[in-house]
Formats: structure tokens, sequence, C-alpha cells
């Protein structure tokens, strides 16, 4: 066993004679009477199996158990789903026979760090190469030894020590390197005693935990909603007298008059009523869609012809890749140059502001990448960014489409443009949007730490 000493409150490892400082290593502090120890020192055997030639074929009904990183689990092996192989596949992989008393510990994909402790009355089984063994040479140990493996402290060490180009796995030689507290063995059975009696109690918590988890999730999203909508109403930040509201050119202006706004339409005055959803301040505008933007509605190119799809570079948008808010920086399917020329006139640039108007109403983002979409979405221009942010509509644009009265009109089957132009946009002054949308950041980030 590698031994550690502390010689002027420093580590050091006996490494062939020579007295090597290790400080960096050492993750915290541990009382006097504990040591550090490498994983290897404490083992005689450790590696992972294989699969037999011929995989899953060589399966049979019964037999010898053959244990995959499905059948692991911190709480014990479970047969679930369990593979079986014979005797002689067993004799040719000698040496990954599962023997009572070992640690078996998930080294590879999404149940990576899961680990189980074989019962001693177990009798025999082999491992795939996606299970290490991990047999001690003092098997008094192997519990306490388990529920170290099992705690976060080693699953960080895991993920931080994972090869490959995908990441996603832990050789032998890694984990050997692992360095590991060890207290004396009676403080151990204490240890493992203190956690089995709180065992109980944490188990309880767990689906309490659960609730917390989704009661804080609701409540931000709540907290989210309220400050948007403070925000869309005009209270969030406090108006500037000193501020004009905006001037853009209408094709059917909106004016307020007598606590009451009406539409110029061919030169005639019509209330609009019930239409306006709720109160703005006085240097702010009620604006319809069309007048402060220009919007396209992508298509979906003819799936018949495979010469559109079949190895496309150009990402193709649908409202399945985009996110709720934030950056579309991906899609699933991509289309060909001569689908995009036969199908569209231009590509989205990056930065364009996207929204979904079918299924998911109001879903937005930004694009990362130059892009297509299909015809439940569209791109956004403002004809006059002197006077409108696009990040005002990026907040704006979800709330008015799923929450005020003139949505009303874009839900459900009556979805069409038509309706989309005569949506009711609410517009400050723009030196007001910029001071709304520097909040709502402000507020944003306060609330991803309640997450």
């Amino acid at each position: 066993m590698i031994s550690y000493f502390t010689p002027h409150n420093h580590y050091y490892e006996n490494l062939n004679g020579k007295e090597v400082c290790i400080d960096d290593e050492i993750p915290f502090e541990i009382p006097d009477n504990w040591t550090w120890t490498r994983l290897n020192a404490l083992t005689i055997k450790l590696g992972s199996g294989s699969t037999p030639t011929g995989g899953k074929s060589v399966y049979v009904d019964s037999g010898i158990k053959f244990i995959r990183s499905q059948n692991v689990y911190n709480d014990g092996l479970k047969s679930a789903g369990i593979a079986y192989i014979t005797e002689e596949v067993n004799r040719k992989k000698s040496g990954s026979i599962v023997k009572p008393m070992d640690i078996l510990l998930n080294i590879t994909g999404g149940s990576i760090g899961r680990c189980t402790l074989i019962p001693d009355d177990f009798d025999i089984a082999n491992i795939n190469q996606h299970v290490m063994i991990v047999r001690l040479v003092n098997c008094s140990l192997r519990h306490y030894i388990h529920t170290l493996l099992c705690s976060n402290y080693i699953f960080e060490l895991i993920m931080d020590e994972q090869v490959g180009a995908t990441k996603e796995g832990l050789s032998a030689e890694k984990a050997a390197r692992f360095i590991l507290p060890i207290p004396p063995l009676g403080e151990q059975r204490r240890i493992l005693a203190k956690i089995n009696s709180i065992q109980p109690l944490i188990d309880g918590l767990s689906p309490l935990d659960d609730k917390i988890k989704s009661i804080n999730h609701n409540m931000n999203s709540e907290l989210e909603r309220s400050i948007l909508q403070y925000a869309i109403h005009g209270k969030l930040v406090p108006q500037d007298p000193s501020e004009q509201p905006v001037v853009i050119d209408c094709k059917n202006p909106i004016i307020r008059r007598d606590n009451s706004y009406y539409e110029l339409i061919e030169n005639q005055e019509l209330c609009l009523g019930e239409e306006i959803p709720f109160v703005i301040p006085e240097s702010w505008l009620w604006i319809r869609f069309e007048d402060l933007v220009c919007f396209n509605l992508g298509r979906t190119p003819s799936r018949a012809k495979e010469h559109y799809w079949s190895g496309g570079t150009i990402p193709w948008v649908s409202i399945g890749d985009m996110p709720e808010r934030g950056v579309l920086t991906n899609t699933k399917e991509k289309i060909t140059p001569v689908g995009f020329q036969d199908n569209y006139s231009k590509m989205c640039p990056i930065g364009t502001l996207i929204m979904s108007f079918k299924l998911s109403i109001g879903k937005i983002c930004y694009t990362q990448i130059e892009s297509v979409h299909n015809e439940a979405i569209i791109d956004i221009t403002i004809k006059e960014p002197q006077e409108c942010n696009y990040d005002w509509l990026y907040y704006v644009l979800p709330y008015v489409s799923r929450n005020t009265k003139s949505a009303s009109a874009i839900k459900g089957n009556t979805l069409n443009k038509d309706s989309m132009r005569k949506m009711l946009i609410p517009l400050p002054p723009i030196q007001e949007q910029q001071r709304i949308i520097s909040k709502l950041k402000e507020l944003q980030a306060l609330l991803d730490t309640l997450e």
C-alpha cells in the first residue's frame, strides 16, 4: 500500500523510494488517524470485461449470468433484462469472472458511476466492457469502499477523468489513480452504521425534494411572468417625462383621446374599445404588428423530392428546434442548395429574430446560424430599428401572443398571416425600452440563480 505522511504539513507519496509532494491532489483535509490511499493500492483486480464474440447471438436462455451496465445499481444488482452465457463462453472470458464481495462500477454511458457490491453468497457471473471489477485486497473494507465509490466525490473524479473523444468512458488506469480517504476499520463501521440509520430519512426526503424543486420551478415561472407583465404594462421602470414617444409611419395610426383609443382608417376614427388589452403609460403607443415589422412565413420543401433533403447542408428550422428563449444553434434537418433555390428567396442571416405562431404559439429566439424555416415560423425585421429594439419584441411578443385580448384572433384554428398583421404591440420610447430590457436581463439572471 502506498503510504502518505505529512512533514511540515505537506502530503508526500512514496514512489519507487522517492518522496513526491502531492498537495495539489489532496481535495480536503482528513483526521490525523485517516490516510489517503490510491485505489490500485487497495485492489488485486481492477479491470473491465468484454462482449463475447458474436455479441447477442451467443446469449442463451439460462446459464452463467452476464452482467451489463443496466443491471448495476448502487443498491444492488437488478435482474431485469439480465443476459446469460454458456460455461464455454465464460471460460474464454475467465479474466472478467465476478466473485462474491467484488464491487462493480459502470464506466461508460449515461449510467457511468453507478456501483454495486456483490453479495457474500453470490455464485458466479461475468461482465461486459461497460462494467469494471474492483476486487479488494482486504474484503473487510468492501462496504466502506462501495459507499465511497457511490459518493459525489468519486462521481466528480470519474467525470473529470473520462477518456476518449466523446468523454464517455473511465479507463482502469485512470481509476487506479483515484485517491481515497480511508479511516480506521472501526470508524468505517461507525460511519456505515450512521449512514444506514439516516438512509430511511434521506429516502423519505427525496419525494419532498422533488416537490420543492417543482415548487421552486413553478414559482420562478410565475415570477418571470409577473415581472414581464409589469414590464409590458409600463410598471417595471419609471417613465422619464423628457423622453418623446416613438414616431413610426403607420398605415392606420392609433391615437389616444379621452382615455380611449381610436384607429384612423380611411379618414375615419374607429374606436378600438375592448381590443385594447391593458392600460399603458401616456408616453407609450399601441401599434399594429404590420406597421412595426416586416415578417415572412417559411415553408416546407416537398418531402417527395429526395434531392431537396438528401445530403442537405442548409439548416431548416422547425418549432422543435427552437429553444423557449435564447439562441438557436442547430437544426435536426437540413435541405440542399436545390431545395433552397426552388423554395426560398433568401436565407435568414445570423441574429434573425424568429417566432412560432402555430402549435407552440409565441416561442421565440434568435438564430446563431444562417438558416431557413418552415411555415409555422416567421422571421422578423423591424422597419425602423431606431424606434424599436429587437430585444423589446423578444420579450413582448410571447406575452402578447399568449396573454392579451388582441391575441385571441391568433390562437387556435383561426391562426393566419392576416391576424398576425393586426396584433397590437405596446411601444414605449426607445430609451425606456432599453431601460426595461436591462432591468429584465438583470432580474432574469437573479431568477436563474434561484433554480
